[in-house]
């Protein structure tokens, strides 16, 4: 997997949060610039994001949910799974990190208790930012009907086949690419019949999230959902497909400028051996949420191991990169002031001042911003390479070795 040169020219801010941000200078001044850039910085822990799942009984909607929760079936706070149908009301299911990010698990469209007609109002419809609409067989016109009604409303919705890995188990002797082309086929002249065309199929497994079209299916929502919102979500997920990752390293990359800014603009403690300063709280602040984010952190390497069956050490073998910070064991502070100290010479120009103009008139601004920047664009890259690495080894256990109940 290519990892992108530290040495290379930062892209540091996008023209609109430039743009923003003098504006906001020129209005308010740079003395509340700091609190402008901690509240972007924070925003989207504001966010609530709804997401309905829908789907007949049996078809794997609580597996879904407890996926993409990080969460098996037996979990504390785990959606029950089982082929009785249990959804007898909308039952939400907010994800352990983030308590705004709500997956609700909907009872099926035309049941005696919740007939078409009623439906859409049962269960608050408005409510939900998209839906995904999962089946293991054909979508029946119950789904067809749900579907045009959310085209009329403009709600975002998927469709999602799934138990792909037990259709490519029945029939081994097959090429996985046939079963999958026939499955998307059928499923296409199914809601053709439903007077839905050119409807996106997500052929996927709840026990191999980084397998088959799942992680399609993640890029797909991220790109769906307004800029915020997106952010949001992915720093809710864990990083259970490569998708994951990769959009966690995009959204922190975007706000490191803000946190380098912050860094230069006040709280900077000059570095023996250095003539600069940066806010060291800050950077260790901002490198524990990195760990978090990447799943990194003792807490989640340990929930890791639990939820797999087996050590922690097994996954951290396979980190490189980052290994000297998660090894800081309490010294992260020294840790990461050692880490600026080797890469100081490297690339802190003042040619960052171009990039935040705002600030120009503080004293070593820009070497300040530039130690800050570099050193947390290394460490983005370090963490997402070692992210991927670790998940890689979550794959092999998965294969061939998940319960299925659904």
């Amino acid at each position: 997997m290519a990892v992108a040169n530290p040495q290379r020219d930062f892209q540091v801010i996008e023209k609109e949060d430039a743009k923003e941000a003098m504006e906001y200078v020129q209005k308010h001044g740079v003395s509340n610039l700091s609190t402008y850039l901690q509240h972007k910085i924070e925003q989207w822990k504001e966010v609530a994001i709804n997401i309905g799942i829908v789907g007949e009984a049996g078809v794997g909607k609580s597996s879904f949910i407890n996926t993409v929760r990080n969460l098996n079936g037996d979990d504390e706070g785990a959606a029950p799974v089982g082929v009785v149908e249990t959804t007898t009301e909308p039952t939400p299911y907010p994800h352990p990190f983030n308590s705004k990010v709500i997956f609700w698990d909907l009872p099926g469209v035309g049941t005696l208790r919740y007939p078409k007609e009623y439906y859409l109002e049962a269960i608050g419809v408005e409510r939900y930012d998209f839906f995904v609409i999962l089946s293991d067989r054909r979508f029946t016109s119950h789904d067809g009907w749900l579907a045009e009604m959310l085209l009329q409303r403009k709600k975002p919705f998927f469709f999602v086949r799934t138990k792909f890995d037990e259709a490519i188990e029945d029939k081994s002797e097959i090429d996985p690419e046939v079963i999958r082309h026939k499955i998307v086929t059928d499923a296409h002249r199914s809601l053709k019949a439903l007077k839905l065309k050119n409807c996106q199929i997500y052929v996927i497994s709840n026990f191999e999230p980084d397998s088959f079209e799942f992680p399609i299916l993640m890029d797909s929502i991220f790109m769906t959902l307004p800029d915020l919102k997106s952010q949001a979500m992915v720093f809710t997920l864990g990083t259970f497909c490569h998708s994951v990752i990769k959009e966690k390293k995009t959204f922190l990359k975007s706000r490191i400028w803000k946190v380098a800014t912050l860094s230069a603009a006040g709280g900077a403690i000059p570095i023996p051996g250095l003539d600069i300063g940066v806010d060291i709280t800050l950077l260790v602040f901002e490198t524990k949420f990195y760990l978090e984010q990447f799943g990194l952190d003792d807490d989640s390497m340990t929930h890791l191991a639990e939820r797999t069956g087996t050590t922690v050490d097994y996954y951290k073998d396979a980190i490189i990169k980052s290994r000297s910070i998660l090894l800081a064991r309490g010294g992260i502070t020294s840790t990461i002031k050692g880490i600026i100290l080797k890469q100081a010479l490297k690339d802190c120009p003042r040619k960052f001042l171009k990039w935040i103009p705002f600030i120009g008139s503080v004293v070593n601004a820009a070497t300040s911003f530039g130690t800050t920047y570099y050193f947390l664009d290394k460490l983005i890259e370090d963490l997402s390479t070692d992210a991927h690495s670790v998940l890689d080894r979550v794959t092999q256990r998965q294969v061939g070795n998940a319960t299925r109940i659904d």
